[in-house]
């Protein structure tokens, strides 16, 4: 590759499976032996027996068909993919049972020495959600730990919350769930820490009120040549790039079925703002309509 970088190094971050293919690569050199096998020796202390590298000879006893959804919207089975390709940044075959063991190893110091494990889990320098391979949020105003994921024929999502020992994990064998796995995690932990997400009922509103909602809206902190998003109506519902349908459940408040995902508009702000809250908590990111 004779790319230039993206940005000098320690200035920013960009989240990309590249970055784990490198560290594999890295550790390979270090080693003197593949990236799995290190992992994998690593990983005898948990124990997790059924957790092996996917390589194309590989036969996996029990293991589940992967699908997919084709260009005619119906299910069929996920193309291939050679676990080469993946390399670091996912080319592990696991089950339920190992993961939670992996957890509670992780989260218990078996795994990691305790400086390592705090860079893990630490903010960097440049980002608030990333530390060293994890990805880092909040759960009803507790910091939680967790990775998705995502290849053909498969989807997972687990996530730990420090201050209840908290793991969930979930595996799904399809690249198209009908679900959102990860707010599914989320909501899977907050009835664990007694603190359920409640849906709230819909409110039947107009044709006319919902258009009045419509409109192109860019993230004010980004300016309006920054990224933006549509909202519009579709089949009599206000809709997230003609997608994702939202529900009214008053007081200028939407939210996206199946997901925690909700829109709060301000009323009397023009040009029409709203807070966007990805997952439904928090103080939300703030975006403005575009001015026609």
């Amino acid at each position: 590759m004779h790319l230039p970088p993206d940005f000098p190094p320690g200035q920013d971050c960009k989240y990309n499976n590249s970055g784990f293919v490198l560290v594999g690569a890295v550790l390979e050199a270090i080693e003197g032996k593949s990236w799995h096998a290190v992992v994998l020796d690593m990983l005898s202390a948990v124990p997790a027996p059924r957790t092996s590298y996917g390589a194309n000879s590989l036969v996996v006893a029990g293991m589940a068909e992967g699908y997919s959804v084709g260009p005619d919207q119906q299910l069929t089975r996920a193309p291939y993919i050679s676990m080469t390709q993946p390399h670091a940044a996912g080319a592990l075959i696991s089950c339920i049972d190992d993961l939670v063991a992996f957890s509670r190893a992780l989260h218990c110091g078996r795994l990691l020495q305790p400086p390592t494990y705090a860079a893990m889990c630490a903010p960097s320098a440049v980002s608030t959600e990333l530390g060293l391979g994890m990805k880092l949020f909040s759960i009803r105003g507790h910091q939680a730990l967790g990775h998705d994921g995502s290849i053909p024929g498969y989807a997972s999502m687990m996530l730990y919350v420090p201050a209840c020992s908290v793991t969930v994990a979930l595996l799904c064998n399809t690249d198209k769930p009908t679900l959102d796995i990860n707010a599914l995690a989320r909501k899977f932990a907050a009835v664990v820490m007694g603190a359920p997400f409640v849906d709230a009922a819909a409110v039947d509103i107009s044709i006319e009120a919902l258009q009045e909602f419509s409109g192109r809206y860019f993230q004010a902190s980004q300016g309006p040549h920054g990224q933006q998003v549509e909202l519009s109506l579709c089949n009599q519902q206000l809709c997230i790039a003609g997608t994702l349908p939202l529900r009214c459940i008053g007081g200028g408040a939407f939210v996206a079925e199946g997901s925690l995902l909700r829109l709060q508009f301000i009323e009397g702000s023009s040009p029409l703002q709203l807070h966007f809250f990805a997952t439904g908590e928090g103080s939300g990111v703030l975006w403005q309509r575009v001015a026609e």
